[in-house]
């Protein structure tokens, strides 16, 4: 999170209703206002230019152009993908540089992990849980580097549960394959800034239709607020060009064992169906274990 965002965030328990639209604007169109006027900020968010000079002095600051001049600092500081694979080359072509990055890379993952779990609610994790295993149909939602996460939980749950559905990107199949969804049903959402116009326009249509939304994202925003029912804020620094998902990983790790648990003979039916079909059709016979005596065996413990 950028120092100008934290501080928003870190100010936003005071703000009235009209500062907190501001924020949101601001937390959503950081880049794309970096250089606009005071009027043509204050006509975008639909408030006047006494507000927004308003919200850069509870921020801290003496007026918007102080603000402006802040945010544009932390905008240009920024390094890009580009000068972030240089850096990363430049590191590789140190003598210990191989062994630095594997290092500093595994320990940014596990800092990412223990920083998410400071930040997560048992009770909201066990409503998030509860509503998974009663859920009619579980919808996993993640476009772009996010479907990656999708795919990844719709391997762990659909082996726990039955209809589990991953809405296909590639194809366009939506909302053919959403058809039907309504208040019964769950849908897991991936998503991180900049968040894609295609998960936007999904989150509408699912919400219109009442659908619990369970959002797994890096920080609190406007398209959470706005959409989400339960929200999982995960940290995803990374030494890499592109944002880390371990803790994204760790935390569907725990959703599925948690379900699983909970779920009891249903998932127990359903491991039985499935290893059922692949040791007759994929797996040898030999390389297979037992999911569902492991299963058991956590159950007794």
């Amino acid at each position: 999170m950028s120092v100008f965002s934290k501080k928003i965030v870190d100010c936003s328990p005071g703000f009235s209703k009209s500062m907190k639209t501001i924020a949101d604007f601001y937390l959503e169109n950081l880049d794309a206002m970096t250089f606009s006027t005071l009027e043509e900020v204050a006509g975008s968010i639909g408030v006047s230019t006494t507000t927004v000079i308003r919200f850069a002095r509870e921020l801290g600051y003496t007026g918007y152009t102080q603000m402006q001049k802040a945010i544009q600092a932390e905008v240009l500081s920024k390094v890009s993908l580009p000068e972030r694979l240089d850096s990363l080359q430049n590191s590789s072509n140190d003598p210990e540089g191989d062994n630095h990055l594997l290092q500093a890379s595994m320990q940014r993952d596990m800092d990412n992990i223990s920083e998410t779990l400071a930040r997560l609610d048992e009770t909201v994790l066990g409503s998030a849980v509860d509503r998974i295993i009663r859920a009619e149909n579980v919808y996993l939602l993640g476009m772009r580097g996010s479907f990656s996460l999708a795919c990844y939980m719709m391997s762990r749950l659909g082996q726990l549960r039955p209809n589990v559905h991953l809405i296909e990107s590639s194809g366009l199949f939506f909302p053919e394959s959403m058809n039907g969804c309504g208040e019964t049903d769950v849908c897991i959402v991936f998503t991180f800034p900049r968040h894609s116009k295609t998960t936007i326009d999904i989150l509408e249509w699912l919400k219109k239709r009442k659908v619990c939304i369970i959002m797994i994202t890096s920080e609190s925003s406007e398209v959470s607020r706005r959409y989400a029912d339960l929200c999982f804020n995960c940290v995803i620094k990374s030494i890499s060009v592109k944002n880390s998902i371990a803790a994204p990983i760790a935390l569907i790790n725990y959703l599925t064992a948690a379900a699983a648990i909970k779920a009891g003979d249903t998932a127990e039916s359903t491991i039985r169906d499935t290893e059922e079909f692949l040791i007759g059709g994929i797996y040898s016979r030999q390389l297979t274990f037992s999911f569902p005596d492991q299963l058991s065996e956590r159950e007794k413990s």
